[in-house]
């Protein structure tokens, strides 16, 4: 999944991210970019965007950020989503998961892989005393051309708006061509996040 800016006040979970290092990636159209970040040559694409909705709560935008598994239900990106654990922690109010994600695969990539799913480790909480929420997660297994899939939802109320930050990275163990990198944009990031947001203003009701 993928996978920030308002640092929302959350407990720490062992192997999931609080921030993603992007100082060296320079920004693109849509928040995305690659770049070579190791003399193995790993390609990495990096998102930081941040949607704001007006009209909707921070406990609705997470809400719907947070329910991976309805997650097929509007975005299409995703065949298939399977919660395979799931535990609360009372004390620190952070709820952990781990989830396989299966990817619709376009014609397209047909030639390079006909499946992709990887399994990641999520850690999600929301604090009702400051009305933040954050949502992280890290990849924990997939296919061996995937080194590093991690990234964050943080959700705050900034001027009467919800502001739903996300950073991602995205790892591979060789060189993006650009027609991937082009369906990566428009699937994975500029729709994905178009249909977040019309998934948050259906459930909050907004016209």
């Amino acid at each position: 999944m993928w996978s920030w800016i308002t640092g929302a006040d959350t407990a720490d979970t062992e192997d999931t991210p609080d921030t993603i290092d992007t100082e060296e990636t320079p920004e693109q159209d849509y928040g995305i970019s690659d770049t070579v970040t190791d003399e193995e040559g790993v390609a990495r694409n990096t998102v930081n965007n941040t949607l704001i909705i007006e009209g909707a709560s921070v406990r609705d935008c997470f809400d719907v950020v947070s329910s991976i598994e309805k997650y097929t239900d509007f975005l299409a990106a995703y065949e298939n989503i399977e919660v395979l654990t799931d535990e609360f922690d009372e004390e620190t109010k952070v709820r952990t998961r781990t989830a396989r994600y299966t990817l619709s695969i376009p014609s397209v990539l047909y030639v390079i892989v006909d499946e992709i799913s990887y399994i990641l480790k999520i850690a999600s909480h929301y604090d009702e005393a400051t009305n933040t929420a954050r949502m992280s997660w890290k990849g924990i297994d997939g296919p061996s051309f995937i080194v590093e899939n991690d990234g964050q939802w943080d959700v705050s109320e900034k001027d009467g708006a919800s502001h739903l930050g996300l950073q991602l990275a995205v790892g591979y163990s060789f060189y993006v061509p650009g027609y991937i990198k082009s369906w990566i944009e428009t699937n994975m990031l500029t729709e994905t996040l178009n249909n977040f947001k019309q998934r948050i203003r259906d459930v909050s009701k907004i016209e």
